[in-house]
């Protein structure tokens, strides 16, 4: 209703506005002045209902002609609206001009605007404008109070999904920041070598390197301290979780990343010395980094557990292709099976809508701009337009935004509760209609890579399952001399059972090739590659464990 309101008011406002101008310039004697103020005065108003309807209507042909440019859909929509007043406008002022500017007979004829009361129309046009400030300031009034209910409703669902304190003594967070310190990343005294040595694909680690045993034995403290962590029970890293924003700070993730590698490069030293077991200790303090860092449920945790957690992986098929592994060796080795990637996900997506809602309210009180939101460095924080742009965009779009937000969020809940060979064409279905339908500028910025996240998480519980397979036919093989020909070999005695496929259900596989077996998982792309590596940049490939006979 405010909205109607408003869009009755605006030109009301400014024909009275003319109307004003017409009433003063018709008491000038030179009619060609009187002409060219008051057509400077119309054209100026004109101007800025054509600038606004021209923005709209391309804005709105651009969501018609690509789906991709959906960020628009809520101004192009305004277009008919904007249309309306525009034309009404128009009408208004040819009837003034009319009215107005007709000469009346008298002693010397006048234009009839010379006769209307300068004053009377003043305190109309000042009433009419204190009227429409008041519709917009009630507006504005209303939807600040729905910012304020959904900040609280942003603190209650990020606290639902929040972890739970603990005890110092229980808690690796404050190891790891000693192992952090330790490792001197920020001192940039790390040697050239190092992207080198942490490149599983190029295979250029020497692990007789002066330079690289040098390294790690400056990092034996760091090391220590991460094994260390890596035994407790839970991390906790203080975070305001009950308000969550956009700035809250998430130092430790990239470094926790790095230790991993750190980690990785160590166990495949150790391995090529022989020292299988302390390879393996590093493999399985890797393996807990990942659960530890996607524990706090934020989205871009999950996703650099995930990145852990494939290290983690890639180290432990290096290892065990090293040499023979025994019983005592395996039987250390810990690759959980209570972590589960896909409950990870559903989790941070609870916390990925609390932080939708924090900013839905930071970018309409203006703490934060789009540019912002849209990653520009650019940002607009200081811009003195912010504070304005700010209030139109709560008042006019804000609304619908939001509830289409809201709507995207929690059918993308309820997709991620599921397994992702069940929901996967309905991730499809949501990611297109997110590009093609109705939706809004901030839930354009912020959605579309959820779905990448979902078959993020996919890999990297497909890639836990495929180790799981691996170690278990490591057990087997300690056991019985030999691998198993199949996977349903394994269950029980060397596995609980056997894990399926995330990706399509179905069973994981088991291929022979000459250098030995190779457990996989049909990958994203959902076809059977026969055990081809994945192809990360094309995305194509499956999702592998080689083992060495």
């Amino acid at each position: 209703m405010g909205h109607i309101l408003i869009l009755i008011e605006s030109p009301a406002v400014t024909l009275l506005a003319v109307a004003l101008v017409l009433a003063c310039v018709a008491r000038l004697r030179r009619p060609w002045l009187r002409e060219a103020l008051w057509v400077s005065v119309a054209l100026v108003l004109l101007l800025v209902y054509l600038g606004l309807t021209v923005f709209a209507g391309v804005a709105w042909w651009s969501h018609a002609a690509n789906s991709s440019k959906i960020i628009w859909w809520p101004v192009g929509r305004w277009f008919y609206a904007l249309l309306a007043m525009m034309v009404c406008y128009l009408i208004g002022v040819v009837w003034l001009r009319v009215r107005a500017l007709r000469l009346v007979e008298g002693d010397l004829p006048v234009p009839a605007a010379a006769s209307w009361p300068r004053g009377k129309l003043a305190i109309a046009l000042a009433v009419a404008f204190a009227l429409h400030a008041m519709t917009f300031w009630n507006l504005d009034l209303s939807i600040r109070q729905q910012l304020a209910v959904a900040r609280s409703e942003a603190g209650a669902l990020a606290l639902s999904v929040a972890p739970a304190r603990l005890p110092d003594r229980d808690n690796a967070a404050l190891v790891y920041i000693q192992a952090i310190e330790a490792m001197g990343i920020e001192n940039d005294t790390w040697p050239e070598q190092w992207d080198e040595w942490v490149d599983f694909e190029q295979g250029s680690l020497d692990p007789n390197d002066p330079s690289l045993l040098d390294f790690l034995r400056r990092q034996t403290p760091a090391l220590i301290l991460m094994r260390e962590a890596s035994d407790k029970p839970g991390c906790y890293f203080e975070r305001d979780y009950g308000r969550p924003s956009i700035d809250m700070l998430l130092p430790y993730l990239s470094p926790m990343r790095c230790a991993a590698r750190l980690l990785a490069v160590d166990a495949r030293v150790k391995a090529a010395g022989g020292d299988i077991g302390g390879a393996l200790s590093d493999v399985n303090a890797m393996f807990a980094i990942a659960e530890h860092v996607g524990s706090d449920s934020i989205l871009v945790s999950m996703l650099v557990a995930a990145a852990i957690d494939r290290i983690a992986s890639d180290t432990l098929s290096v290892v065990l292709a090293s040499g023979k592994t025994s019983e005592q060796d395996l039987a250390q080795l810990h690759v959980d099976t209570s972590l589960s990637f896909r409950r990870m996900f559903e989790r941070s997506m609870r916390m990925e809508e609390a932080f939708g809602l924090s900013v839905f309210c930071d970018v309409a009180t203006g703490r934060v701009s789009l540019d912002n939101i849209a990653g520009s460095s650019a940002a607009g924080r200081g811009s003195p337009w912010q504070g304005a742009l700010a209030s139109l965009y709560r008042v006019f779009l804000m609304a619908d935004d939001m509830a289409t937000h809201q709507r995207y969020m929690q059918e993308y809940r309820l997709l991620a509760a599921k397994p992702y060979h069940e929901a996967r064409e309905d991730w499809e279905r949501f990611s297109t209609e997110l590009g093609s339908g109705p939706g809004g500028i901030l839930t354009a910025l912020m959605l579309p890579a959820l779905k990448s996240c979902a078959i993020a998480a996919t890999e990297a519980e497909a890639r836990r399952r495929v180790a799981r397979l691996a170690v278990a036919m490591h057990r087997y093989r300690a056991a019985e001399g030999r691998f198993p020909e199949k996977l349903a070999e394994l269950a029980p005695d060397s596995i609980a059972f056997i894990p399926v496929d995330p990706f399509d259900g179905k069973s994981m596989k088991l291929k022979w090739i000459e250098r030995g077996p190779v457990i996989y998982s049909v990958g994203p792309d959902m076809k059977d590659g026969g055990g081809a590596p994945f192809d990360r940049k094309e995305k194509t490939g499956d999702i592998i464990f080689r083992l060495s006979q």
